[in-house]
């Protein structure tokens, strides 16, 4: 029952993942490896699963070919543009700037009333000179 339920896994992480077990889980991926070796069924379908994978890279390349070709990705990047304001606080007045600024800062200070002070670190300081052990004349 255990074995069954984790060759179905098997084949469901197949499916979602793709035929390229680095980017499957670790533990899942150590397990399609062993039964890549062991289970003729399985290594069937991750052939096919394989040959899928290629097939799909050479769709996805030919596809982006012909979307540059085709200029269409200038037209989606020119339309999009189109539609964002040229000016984005053109609506905004500078009465409704003062406001917020105001605003936020009047909550600044009402957080810094009710919020307590972090306690400052303690100095911990030790100043070694490495001339005090000596006299001066054993420095000339």
């Amino acid at each position: 029952m255990s074995e069954e339920r984790n060759g179905q896994e098997l084949f469901d992480a197949l499916g979602a993942f793709g035929a390229d077990l680095s980017r499957w889980p670790l533990p899942s991926a150590s397990a399609a490896r062993a039964a890549l070796l062991a289970d003729p069924v399985f290594r069937i379908a991750w052939e096919k699963e394989r040959e899928l994978d290629f097939a799909l890279v050479g769709i996805r390349e030919t596809l982006d070919k012909e979307a540059a070709r085709s200029g269409a990705i200038g037209r989606v990047r020119r339309s999009l543009l189109a539609q964002l304001p040229t000016d984005p606080l053109a609506g905004l007045s500078w009465r409704k700037v003062a406001a917020a600024m105001l605003a936020a800062g009047m909550l600044g200070g009402a957080m810094d009333l009710f919020l307590p002070d972090a306690p400052a670190p303690t100095p911990y300081l030790v100043m070694l000179d490495p001339l005090s052990g000596f006299d001066e004349s054993e420095l000339q």
